[in-house]
């Protein structure tokens, strides 16, 4: 009884082992293939986010004058925002893989953002168009039932009436 689990034993360490072997083989693999950033490229990549946040900002800007609820947009923003300043900190230290990675990763989340920012622009400068519509018609239909009660009145009261003696 004690060899088998003696032997047992001895297979599963023999099998972490070889896991272990072929783990340290795959990382040093992976460490070939990571490209490494230059400091010109993570000041680049910096650069790019920090415009793509200051043109997604004025986008998010005009919608909200617009009247649109951009309360999505700026949670992408200040997620987009929070990784900028990772990736500038990063720089800052010197880690310019980080950095690099961070400020492009910024830039992937406001992909869509000028266009989504834009849409909800329309959308609310055509909400308020059919609200000003509503507005006016409104205030017609007012003026003809005032217009229309005038004329009846008016009306009325020039045809003589008969009044029973009593």
């Amino acid at each position: 009884m004690f060899i088998k689990t003696f032997f047992c034993i001895l297979i599963f360490l023999t099998f972490l082992s070889s896991c272990s072997v072929l783990n340290l083989a795959y990382c040093v693999k992976a460490r070939e293939d990571f490209s490494v950033f230059s400091e010109s490229e993570a000041q680049i990549a910096v650069e790019a986010a920090e415009d793509k946040i200051l043109t997604c900002y004025q986008a998010a800007s005009n919608a909200a004058n617009s009247g649109a609820n951009v309360s999505v947009l700026l949670l992408i923003l200040d997620e987009a925002g929070t990784l900028y300043s990772r990736a500038q900190l990063a720089y800052q230290n010197g880690d310019f893989n980080s950095a690099t990675s961070l400020a492009n990763l910024s830039v992937e989340k406001l992909s869509n953002f000028v266009d989504d920012a834009n849409l909800l622009e329309q959308e609310a400068s055509k909400q308020q168009f059919m609200d000003f519509l509503a507005l006016a018609a409104s205030a017609v239909a007012t003026m003809l039932v005032l217009f229309a009660s005038a004329i009846a009145w008016i009306v009325l009261n020039r045809t003589p009436r008969k009044v029973k003696a009593t």
